[in-house]
């Protein structure tokens, strides 16, 4: 069965060096991959047969499900993909952490208060750029307050001026309205993570690293407080 298809890796032919890319539209044959198929017998895998688009060489590939990917089997070889290595790494990294945590409570209380600390760092430091910009202004205009500044640089009439500054007081609202947000989702995923941890070990070894006993302190429900 006969069906045009987008190419979603570039590729270049082992028989003439042509190159085709990402997004390339081909005229493709499907056949269905006799006894081969994804999660046993619930996704049916196929191939795919081609040609190329400067010698006509027969060019095989293969869907990928697990990694949601294509697989060239015979006639052109996958271009070098940078970022593939990047994703793969990341990946990587993602799964060993899911697998620490799972066998360490702790690692996964210390990775929820890095995390936290993490976003804290980034809240400080956009706040700082937004006042080395503040000071900024104010130096090059000293005497005047940015709201002056700022109908000076964009001569609106009078309406659209109350608009502006009725704007800059939501954004500044919508600001707060983040930031109580974050701080909150961190607490709640740092209870969540003792929590965790607090079911995983007794007492005793509880007492022993100086945690908190009792899950149901108000440090577990910061909601609440």
């Amino acid at each position: 069965m006969g069906e045009r298809k987008m190419l979603s890796m570039g590729i270049r032919c082992n028989l003439c060096g042509n190159f085709m890319y990402r997004g390339t539209k081909v005229n493709a044959r499907k056949e269905d991959v006799i006894a081969e198929k994804y999660l046993g017998s619930q996704i049916q895998i196929y191939r795919f047969y081609f040609r190329c688009s400067q010698c006509a060489a027969e060019i095989i590939m293969k869907p990928d499900p697990q990694n949601s990917d294509y697989v060239v089997e015979s006639g052109s070889t996958r271009n070098f993909e940078p970022w593939r290595d990047e994703d793969e790494r990341v990946e990587k990294e993602k799964r060993e952490r899911e697998i620490e945590e799972m066998r360490d409570p702790m690692k996964s209380l210390e990775n929820t208060t890095m995390d936290s600390k993490r976003t804290m760092d980034n809240l400080a430091n956009l706040e700082e750029l937004k006042s080395i910009k503040r000071q900024s202004v104010s130096q090059k205009h000293p005497g005047k307050p940015t709201d002056s500044l700022r109908s000076a640089s964009f001569p609106y009439s009078s309406s659209r001026r109350v608009a502006a500054s009725d704007g800059d007081k939501t954004e500044k609202v919508d600001e707060r309205s983040q930031r109580a947000f974050m701080i909150k989702s961190m607490a709640v995923a740092a209870a969540a993570a003792h929590k965790k941890l607090c079911s995983y070990t007794s007492a005793a070894m509880r007492t022993s690293m100086n945690i908190n006993d009792g899950c149901s302190n108000a440090y577990l429900n910061p909601i609440s407080r």
